[in-house]
Order: C-alpha cells, then sequence, then structure tokens
C-alpha cells in the first residue's frame, strides 16, 4: 500500500453520496496489463476493508491509467475482499 500518509494527503476515497450509497472516489493505484487487475486507493473503503479496492482491467474504462480519479462502486468478491465495478473516471492524471 502507499501508506497512511500518501492516503490522508490525496484528499479522495470519499463515498460519492450523491451518485449512490455504494459509489466512492479513489485513485487508480496500480494497473497491470500482463495480470489483468489493478487497484483503486480509497480512503473510506479502506477503513472499512482494511485493504485497496481490487479492479479488473475489464472493468475499468478504456484509456484509464495509473493516477486517474475514478468513481466505482463497491461488491465483495468470494473472499470478502472489495472489488470494483460501475467504474468512470472523473478526472485524468
Amino acid at each position: 500500500t502507499l501508506g497512511a500518509g500518501y492516503e490522508a494527503q490525496s484528499g479522495f476515497g470519499v463515498p460519492a453520496s450523491a451518485a449512490g450509497p455504494n459509489m466512492y472516489d479513489g485513485t487508480l493505484k496500480s494497473l497491470s496489463e500482463k495480470n489483468g487487475y489493478g487497484f483503486i486507493v480509497c480512503d473510506g473503503t479502506f477503513s472499512q476493508y482494511k485493504r485497496d479496492v481490487y479492479v479488473g482491467q475489464g472493468d475499468l474504462p478504456e484509456g484509464a491509467k495509473v493516477g486517474d480519479l475514478l468513481r466505482f462502486e463497491v461488491s465483495l468478491n468470494n473472499k470478502n475482499h472489495p472489488k470494483a465495478a460501475k467504474v468512470s473516471i472523473l478526472s485524468s492524471a
């Protein structure tokens, strides 16, 4: 993870309440085209799940890149880990 200092400074990761109860804003932290997935850093989800949010490459909008601010919905996978869906780009890095 990037650590508490980064997350606190980012100003992102708060629930996007206007967009819906399970929608959050966070920053695409990593993306591996080789493995087909990445992670979103989000203070709001980290406080609940104590981990970054998994995002499959197929769930990312075309052109998404590390550092982009994203809005996403959270669901839990079969291990009860947070997984992003309905991902959109709010602003590019």
